[in-house]
């Protein structure tokens, strides 16, 4: 007899469960761009909050850009965008496999902190190189991007928002993957099923044991 399933639906994070993040590299191309040693927690706080407004889109690109220029005004623009683009390290192609397998069973969404320079980067990668036309569409039932939404995680907002799109779905039960913890314990506090997916796992060989774990009701 086959199991019966605990959720109708995943919700997944993208960056570090599909598309593979290079932090060391990103921080690397902007300390030597700026001529600042800049890591996880040395960006400044003025910066921090563009970056925060960025991905939630309340500034453009080029506002995000002069977020950079303030701390060093004779960077050229470009290479704002390419050292900003170097975190995006490409996804695993089997895993394309594994989505639209995970779809027999279940609805997929997607919930991304993301803007607009790296959307537009992965849409070009996955033309490029894996031949998809739009990822978040043709592999998922429906996806919610920050700066499209205008809210991110962790901000409690962000939970009840997708809950009531997923309701509307005729979604009731659902799995949320993200990478970090502090994403995690907000959807946990929203009374969400949630998981911390550590990077160095591959999804698919991970899926089955979040899958596993106890149902909130």
């Amino acid at each position: 007899m086959k199991e019966t399933k605990k959720y109708q639906a995943i919700v997944f994070d993208f960056g570090n469960i599909f598309m593979k993040l290079d932090y060391p590299t990103m921080f690397k191309n902007f300390s030597e761009l700026l001529d600042m040693d800049l890591n996880m927690d040395t960006v400044p706080e003025d910066l921090l909050e563009v970056l925060r407004r960025y991905e939630i889109g309340e500034i453009t690109d080029e506002e995000m850009i002069w977020g950079f220029q303030n701390i060093k005004a004779s960077i050229d623009p470009r290479d704002v965008i390419d050292a900003w683009n170097s975190l995006l390290a490409g996804v695993n192609p089997e895993h394309f496999t594994f989505i639209n397998e995970l779809r027999n069973d279940y609805k997929l969404f997607l919930l991304s902190n993301i803007n607009g320079f790296h959307e537009r980067w992965i849409d070009r990668y996955m033309k490029r190189e894996h031949n998809v036309e739009d990822f978040k569409v043709d592999f998922f039932d429906g996806y919610f991007y920050s700066h499209y939404i205008k809210m991110r995680k962790p901000d409690p907002v962000i939970y009840d928002f997708v809950a009531e799109k997923l309701h509307e779905q005729g979604v009731e039960t659902w799995l949320f993957v993200d990478d970090m913890e502090v994403n995690v314990n907000g959807a946990i506090e929203k009374g969400w099923n949630a998981v911390v997916h550590h990077p160095e796992d591959d999804i698919a060989e991970k899926l089955d044991t979040y899958l596993k774990q106890e149902i909130k009701t």
